[in-house]
């Protein structure tokens, strides 16, 4: 049954079941990824993606609509080896996917990823049911999923290990700051001319490892500074992003920027 559709971003839920449709990800069993008892809070070690992050919605409408033209793209080609940036990303039970009739556009995004560590202490960089990137064509990612409001923000996608996160020359000189450098070729015209006014600062970090407030350093630098350069940004931790995961609805980020500085450092 379709629900009535009130337009992307609409209050209520949009049903477009007339397209052909791309079954959801099944959500990880007990036990696995979204397991709160598999997270060690005390845990130094290169244990995955610790941070990501996106800004608030504010409850705005968005003028982009759920048709067969809906595509992800790489604005102003802002992507570096480890930093990239995405318009239109959709986040759907903790996988992202994204949307586009070309894949040769993109990267091979799998070395941006960083999960679970093996035994050996290697970390796996092959995509899953938490962290993963994955391809549809535009007409297949409708059908019968439930879309929510639209993020209307930047994201900030940090995938490094939780010793380097809690490190202040690592999270501002290479995180924040290498990721903002990327970010503001946003801003930039052919002609060289840089207009800043097209940067929007992010509304909200989201760290999907990070427990107890890990992310800070041990000279409390980092969260004064963090909350300074982005007074109005939330940051949030792994029961935030487990809350996303179990709400179980699909979720468009309008513009979203990774970073992997492990990545970043190897290629």
């Amino acid at each position: 049954m379709t629900k009535p559709a009130t337009g992307f971003g609409g209050t209520e839920d949009t049903v477009l079941d007339d397209m052909p449709s791309l079954p959801p990800p099944s959500v990880p069993a007990a036990g696995t990824v979204v397991d709160d008892s598999d997270i060690d809070p005390n845990e130094e070690a290169d244990n995955g993606p610790t941070d990501f992050v996106y800004p608030d919605s504010k409850d705005q409408s968005s003028s982009t609509p759920l048709t067969p033209s809906f595509e992800t793209i790489i604005p102003n080609g802002a992507i570096i080896n480890g930093f990239f940036v995405l318009d239109n990303l959709i986040i759907h039970n903790g996988t992202f996917y994204i949307v586009t009739h070309n894949r040769s556009v993109f990267p091979a995004l799998k070395e941006d990823l960083v999960w679970r560590p093996h035994v050996s202490g290697q970390v796996e960089r092959e995509p899953n049911e938490e962290a993963g990137f994955l391809f549809s064509l535009p007409r297949a990612i409708y059908g019968d999923w439930r879309f929510g409001d639209p993020r209307e923000e930047v994201q900030l996608d940090h995938r490094d290990p939780i010793r380097t996160v809690k490190h202040y020359y690592h999270w501002w000189g290479e995180i924040i700051l290498g990721g903002w450098h990327v970010y503001s070729r946003i801003g930039l015209d052919p002609d060289g001319t840089f207009h800043p006014e097209r940067l929007r600062l992010s509304d909200r970090f989201l760290l999907p490892v990070v427990v107890d407030g890990k992310w800070r350093d041990e000279a409390r630098v980092v969260g004064p500074f963090m909350h300074a350069a982005f007074p109005q940004a939330a940051i949030e931790e792994r029961d935030q992003w487990l809350d996303l995961i179990r709400l179980n609805r699909t979720i468009v980020f309008q513009r979203a920027l990774v970073t992997n500085r492990r990545a970043a450092h190897q290629q």
